[in-house]
Order: structure tokens, then sequence, then C-alpha cells
């Protein structure tokens, strides 16, 4: 009789144990929670990559910036809207109607 006690006291305590792991993993914070966090932390490492590829950009820029003094003036020129000596400025439909003849001394109005 005791043996049989026994027997069904370690079977309730397997059903308790595969019943609480099996709660648990289908929890919030089980299987599905884990396949959550992976895949946010696929995005994650996508969105890194996407960064740093626009950060490497940027430094090629900015190291043109440092050594080339062509592109310095370009930047320049862009920035304040100047033009150099022979450029020539066309407007768009946009602009219809303005008067489009820059100043002489090469800067453009915005």
């Amino acid at each position: 009789m005791i043996e049989h006690l026994r027997r069904a006291g370690y079977l309730v305590a397997i059903v308790l144990v595969c019943g609480f792991a099996a709660v648990h993993l289908a929890g919030e914070n089980g299987i599905p929670a884990l396949l959550a966090k992976r895949k946010q932390l696929r995005e994650l490492e996508e969105r890194n990559r996407a960064i740093e590829s626009g950060n490497q950009e940027l430094r090629k820029a900015n190291e043109g910036l440092k050594s080339n003094p062509d592109v310095q003036k370009r930047a320049v020129r862009e920035a304040l809207g100047y033009l150099s000596e022979g450029e020539e400025v066309f407007h768009t439909d946009a602009d219809a109607g303005k008067s489009v003849a820059p100043p002489k001394d090469g800067a453009v109005e915005p």
C-alpha cells in the first residue's frame, strides 16, 4: 500500500512539474517572448548596420571636406548660395514671375 502511495506521489509531482513548466513556457516570459526578443534583436542589428553605413558615408564626406579645397569651396557655395565664375542658375516653374537675375557679387538670393 505504501508503495502505491509513493508511486502516486511521484506521479503527482511529475504532473505538477510538467504543468508548471508548460504554463511558464507558454506565458508572457516564455517561448513567445523569446521569439519576439529575437525578432527585435534582428531588427535592431539591421538598423545598426544601416546607421553604421550612413556613418561611413559621413566620415568619407568629412574627410573630403578636410583635405580637398575644391570640395570645401563647393560645400560653402551650396550652403550660402554663391556661384562661381561662369556658373548660371536656372529656376523652375515654381519660380515663375520672380526676378531671376543674380546680384553682381555672385550671391544667389534665397
